[in-house]
């Protein structure tokens, strides 16, 4: 139940208690078809954040860690009572099911990791190894490039699912318009080189990617329901 505030003899809600309302009717509603291992959390309420986008918290209340929607000051200033708030909820909501280190794709492992096995080949080109010190440096070498390539090409993968099913369970419950507003660059990128070009053609996890996918299933289900 969203919390309210006494005044006189009326009570008054404010922008805070709709986005708690909105968070635990989404919880409520998806705990209806999800298993209690993807369930959403419970929100005790929520709260103002002055940086970082809106997300899921865990404050101390009566010594106990409880979940709260932390809401971002222009969101709450902007996004109140409309359709584009239910999209940020839902999708912050959808990522709290994961821990906070997680929220980022986490390439710095791998990458550290194939710069060592560069390293590793490169001192067997130094004058000062034997034999035996460079077919060491090549064992850890193709070691390390193994384990790297496999940890980045794993959270890659996995940071694309999660970003991925978050933007289909806010647009499967605010619309493909509303994520095309919130997905959507206020403003056109004053300076672009083919490289970034590149970039947002091949990585999933871009804002033109995202846009693409969630278009393309509106497209895919539109016409599955007109057969």
């Amino acid at each position: 139940m969203p919390k309210t505030r006494a005044t006189g003899t009326a009570t008054r809600t404010t922008p805070l208690d709709w986005w708690a309302a909105t968070a635990t009717t989404a919880a409520t509603q998806q705990a209806r078809f999800a298993s209690s291992q993807h369930r959403y959390p419970s929100i005790d309420h929520a709260e103002l954040i002055e940086r970082g986008p809106t997300r899921i918290e865990k404050r101390s209340v009566n010594t106990a860690a409880v979940p709260v929607l932390a809401v971002r000051r222009t969101d709450l200033e902007t996004h109140t009572g409309t359709a584009e708030g239910q999209w940020l909820t839902v999708h912050a909501l959808s990522w709290s099911r994961y821990p906070l280190r997680q929220h980022r794709p986490g390439y710095t492992t791998p990458i550290l990791l194939l710069l060592l096995a560069l390293l590793c080949a490169l001192t067997t080109f130094t004058d000062d190894a034997d034999s035996a010190g460079r077919l060491l440096a090549l064992v850890a070498a193709a070691f390390l490039a193994t384990g790297g390539a496999w940890l980045l090409r794993y959270r890659r993968h996995r940071f694309q699912e999660r970003t991925w099913a978050a933007d289909t369970e806010a647009t499967s419950v605010a619309g493909l318009a509303v994520a095309e507003t919130l997905l959507t660059p206020a403003s056109p990128e004053l300076y672009k080189t083919a490289v970034h070009s590149w970039i947002n053609q091949h990585r999933t996890t871009t804002v033109d990617a995202r846009l693409r996918r969630l278009r393309t299933r509106s497209s895919e289900t539109c016409g599955s329901l007109s057969e």
